[in-house]
């Protein structure tokens, strides 16, 4: 043993095919039942019931050496409460915890706000699950007023055909649902996540996000803007009825964000509330690593209660099939939908893949058909929502078999007009409302080396809306004054509403798609004209009544202007793909009927006149000529960014991230054939979503950007993914999440399930700058994968932050109880950690000492969270951590013990789990930490760095030796 700067290090070499897994838990494990306030719950069998927590704590279900079962017909219930057990409306914490073991849920695990009738009482709660291995075939809830938050940090995954996980917002914003995973995710047929609702201004909050060695759905992903079918079906009437207070709270707010005034952040700071709530389409993101963690062992671990015989070879069985024909593949047979509702524009939907892309089921991230019968102040249709964005990004392939669309919605009906006189007046109705227009066709962007298309990629413009209808009615009666009385009706109906404009498609690889299918942005079909009528009736004993009316119909509206498809060989395009860029037709008209009745001495004579329907047409002209893409595309959409790299087109390799934004070519919906009076770092730095994709082999990408704390350039970033045929090189600090809203530096992407940053590389990844991703509820992910070496030269930190002077989400606690996230690294070759790795001892390295007195004010913003990361290091070769370097998995809080006497904030901190394998030898000269700490109120400095604790599981060959 060798002491170093107060820290102590133990040197381990282990040999080949090595797994270390190192887990710490300090809080007690003293015997607990439902009903219980903070509870810590220790066994197999999850036991039915509710359970309550203070805001800021949690409940915790472990069992100690073994795995947890919610099992079948059971329903585990969590509520946030007072000290005293009175629900404050809101969904509770659970933590379920079993490193090294197998959580299965076969029941109900239910983190809901209570929910009275149809209607929820507060906002969603948060489920956290860390494993080797998780099993679901039951439902896991986390709806509310706003949606709440589950995440899976897990070595791999099956959700079965009746799993069913959400995590709604209904009326407010949608949560998050995140799997985190370097194993196989088997999301199988009949099994449905659903984070819809609402989103929050700019920012995604309704999040699908998941992360896996192996992507494989089968089921239904959704994260639309409008949350409808409700599978939590129970309200919650006893849990009421105990507690009728509970329905008189005020109705919980939309989460807003406050002014930052940049005082901690650093000058130069952009400062972007996230404005109001709207029902954009939100957030799926799908990444697949390679190199997928074997889970056979954990499986086969488990006791016969939780699994069988027969389920374990059922499932090693599936992912061991899975794993040798889609080790790094994102596989959809099912529906991915990130679709608008009520006119609002459609979401995003990224998949990465370190391999293949193949699509065998469906993509939408449609624009929303404008409602019938709403209308804006003057009357006007409601304009349709435009597509949202589809990015597929392979390193490898791509093979689609099935719909993938990012269509316009469809304009809304005009306000009709109706007009009935008489006593000498004439009826006159012009409608004048225009009919709302079709929303543009988004933007679908594919990278790829190879490209198989045999079904439709669709971008089209949506249909205008109907145009008013005119309806008119006349009724006059003679006298003997006035023999001939004469009625007048004229009706004349609005014009369909325009089509929407195609949207872009472009295409980056080496070659042109093969495969037969079609690539469609064609303008929308302008909408039908308005109908109408007009009816005069003229009496008349004395003379000859006089009836005159006159019906003219709607035209139908324009087309929507076609858009555009760009790819590598614009001139081979039509050989290998029927292709579509025409403008709109027009729309059909409406119809126009007449009709005039005289009424002489009681006789009536009527005649009709009808106009009929003159149809419009489909599309009109020729297809608009698809352009060529260049060296590097960049591509703006929305509040997404995808930097585009491919080794053909005009331009030259460039390696600095700084450079390719320079020479590349800007494009936009609105803009297809290039954006010139902006810089390519100008049209990317507000991106909420940044894709930076490079198929050109063995070029280097290296970032040359700088996205620090007090240089923020990239202020909204929520997820950065990159993936390069070729090293991965990063030189500078990158925080998705940097953003500023408050008074002070935290996550503000105001999405529940923190940042996301992957990194994957068909080369080695070196980082020396610092990575940095972060979230409120959740430290989020870091995922880097390599098929040569993975070092880091200097600091890779996933935390989440403490809330205590946030402005952002109001809460009735001073701190929310959080997660640090998921840390991944893969590497086919060595591993080499030289600094810090996801360790909260960063934070105190960089700031300052905390005995000063006053205290810092900067010290709540230093946690992270209460529960510690899950951190796997996977290599083929060696994993190293040097003398210099610490790994750390640690949970550090910051208690404020002047707020109710720290009873909101009791500061059970639990440590993480760091997973360690190694096909060569894990040599640790350094500091590995999983500690729990919870800093109360102390002046001195707070280090980390003790190997105290280690425990070696699943060493198959040889001896470990210690040093």
């Amino acid at each position: 043993m060798r002491g170093h700067q107060g820290r102590t290090f133990t040197r381990f070499v282990a040999p080949v095919s090595l797994a270390v897994s190192i887990t710490v838990l300090t809080s007690s494990l003293a015997t607990a039942a439902p009903g219980d306030l903070n509870s810590t719950n220790n066994g197999e069998v999850v036991q039915s019931g509710t359970y309550f927590n203070t805001p800021g704590s949690r409940t915790t279900f472990t069992n100690t050496g073994g795995g947890l079962h919610v099992q079948s017909g059971s329903l585990v219930r969590g509520l946030e409460s007072d000290p005293n057990k009175l629900p404050n409306g809101n969904g509770g914490t659970f933590y379920f915890r079993a490193p090294g073991n197998v959580i299965r849920i076969d029941g109900t695990v239910d983190v809901s706000a209570l929910k009275n009738g149809s209607t929820y009482l507060g906002n969603g709660g948060k489920a956290f699950f860390d494993s080797a291995y998780l099993f679901q075939n039951g439902n896991i809830f986390a709806n509310g007023f706003n949606g709440g938050l589950v995440q899976f940090n897990v070595g791999g995954m099956t959700v079965g055909p009746n799993a069913r996980t959400t995590a709604q917002g209904f009326g407010g914003n949608g949560g998050a649902i995140n799997i985190n995973s370097p194993g196989v995710v088997d999301i199988q047929a009949g099994a449905i996540l659903d984070s819809s609702g609402k989103v929050v201004g700019t920012f995604d909050t309704n999040v699908i996000n998941i992360e896996g060695g192996v992507v494989n759905n089968a089921g239904i992903l959704r994260a639309n803007g409008l949350a409808t079918t409700d599978f939590k079906t129970n309200s919650d009437s006893s849990l009421i009825a105990l507690n009728p207070n509970v329905v008189n709270n005020p109705p919980p707010g939309q989460i807003v964000g406050g002014q930052g005034d940049g005082t901690i952040m650093g000058p130069g700071a952009d400062f972007t509330p996230p404005g109001p709530t709207t029902n954009r389409g939100g957030l799926v993101r799908l990444v697949s690593t390679g190199q997928a963690y074997s889970t056979t062992d954990a499986v086969n671990g488990a006791s016969s209660t939780l699994l069988s015989a027969t389920e374990k070879s059922n499932i090693n069985s599936r992912n061991s099939g899975l794993i040798a024909s889609n080790n790094g593949d994102v596989v959809n047979n099912g529906t991915i939908e990130a679709n608008g509702a009520l006119e609002q524009n459609g979401g995003t939907v990224l998949i990465a893949s370190a391999r293949d892309i193949n699509n065998f089921g469906m993509i939408r991230a449609n624009g929303a058909d404008a409602r019938d019968g709403v209308f804006t102040g003057n009357g006007n249709g409601l304009n349709g929502g435009s597509g949202g964005t589809v990015s597929l990004n392979a390193l490898r392939n791509i093979s689609n078999r099935s719909l993938i669309d990012a269509s316009g919605g469809r304009g809304g009906r005009a306000n009709s007009l109706t007009v009935a006189t008489g006593q000498g007046r004439d009826a006159n109705a012009v409608v004048t409302t225009v009919a709302g227009r079709g929303g543009n066709g988004g933007l679908i962007a594919l990278s790829y080396q190879l490209l198989d298309n045999r079904s439709s990629i669709r971008v089209n413009g949506g249909v205008g809306g109907v145009g008013g209808s005119a309806n008119t009615f006349d009724q006059e009666f003679g006298s003997a004054s006035n023999p001939n009385p004469t009625a007048n009706a004229n009706s004349i109906g609005g014009q369909g509403g325009l089509g929407g404009q195609g949207g872009l498609i472009v295409l980056s690889g080496n070659f042109n798609a093969g495969g037969g299918g079609a690539l469609r942005v064609d303008g929308g079909q302008g909408g039908r004209g308005g109908n109408a009528t007009a009816g005069a009736e003229a009496f008349s004993n004395f003379g000859a009544p006089n009836p005159q009316a006159d019906a003219t119909a709607g035209a139908g509206g324009l087309g929507g202007a076609a858009g555009t498809v760009v790819v590598p060989s614009p001139g081979t395009l039509s050989q290998s793909q029927n292709f579509f860029a025409r403008r709109g037709g027009v729309g059909d008209s409406g119809t126009a009927t007449a009709r005039e009745t005289s009424f002489t001495n009681g006789v009536a004579v009527t005649v009709t006149g009808s106009t009929p329907v003159t149809p419009g047409s489909v599309t009109t002209g020729n297809n608009n000529a698809p352009l060529a893409t260049t060296r590097n595309e960049l591509l703006i959409h929305q509040e997404n960014a995808i930097l585009l790299s491919q080794q053909g087109g005009t331009g030259s390799n460039q390696q600095d991230l700084s450079q390719r934004l320079a020479s590349a070519t800007i494009r936009s919906v609105a803009q297809p054939g290039g954006i010139t009076n902006v810089s390519g770092l100008d049209a990317a730095k507000h991106a909420v979503n940044f894709v930076v994709s490079s198929t050109t082999a063995g070029n280097t990408l290296h970032n040359d950007i700088p996205n620090g704390n007090t240089n923020p350039i990239f202020t909204r970033l929520h997820t950065l993914t990159m993936l390069n045929n070729g090293d991965i090189v990063n030189d500078m600090h990158w925080s998705p999440g940097v953003s500023q809203i408050g008074p002070g530096f935290h996550d503000s992407t105001e999405s529940v399930g923190g940042g996301k940053l992957s990194f994957l590389s068909n080369g080695s990844i070196t980082n020396n700058g610092f990575l940095l991703s972060r979230g409120l509820w959740t430290g989020g992910s870091i995922n880097l994968a390599a098929t040569q070496n993975i070092t880091n030269n200097n600091v890779i930190l996933n935390t989440a932050f403490n809330k205590h002077t946030a402005t952002g989400y109001v809460r009735n606690a001073n701190y929310i109880s959080s997660h640090s996230g998921s840390t991944i690294l893969k590497a086919l070759g060595n591993i080499n950690n030289n600094d810090k790795l996801n360790t909260g001892l960063g934070f105190f390295e960089i700031h300052p000492a905390l005995d000063t007195n006053p205290r810092p004010s900067w010290v709540p913003f230093l946690n992270a969270a209460q529960m510690g990361s899950t951190i796997y290091l996977l290599a083929g070769g060696n994993i190293t951590n040097a003398s210099t370097g610490v790994i750390g998995a640690e949970a550090l809080t910051y208690r404020d013990t002047t707020v109710d006497g720290g009873v909101s904030n009791p500061g059970n901190a639990i440590g993480g789990i760091l997973n360690v394998k190694a096909g060569g030898n894990f040599v640790n000269d350094g500091a590995a930490s999983v500690n729990g700490r919870s800093l109360q109120g102390s002046t001195g400095n707070f280090r980390f760095g003790t190997t105290a604790g280690l425990t070696f599981v699943n060493s198959t060959d040889g001896d470990i030796i210690e040093e």
